[in-house]
């Protein structure tokens, strides 16, 4: 399940990340990363980890899973 290892702020990252293409994605975020504050960073730094361990099929499910309308 993509819960399980992507919480729903890494998923809204994600979904809010222009590029779907996972090198492209992992680039965009690092790029993000420069100029976050404090807490976004280490937002933006988990979801980067988490994506250097995902396959681009597994990248896919994430972008397919509906975060928005997932119970908070």
């Amino acid at each position: 399940m993509i819960s399980d290892k992507f919480n729903i702020e890494e998923i809204n990252l994600i979904h809010a990340c222009k590029s779907r293409e996972l090198n492209a994605l992992i680039s965009e975020l690092y790029r993000h990363k420069k100029s976050a504050g404090p807490d976004m960073a280490e937002i933006i730094e988990r979801t980067i980890l988490k994506l250097l361990d995902t396959t681009p099929a597994y990248l896919q499910e994430i972008l397919d899973y509906p975060a928005e309308n997932e119970g908070i």
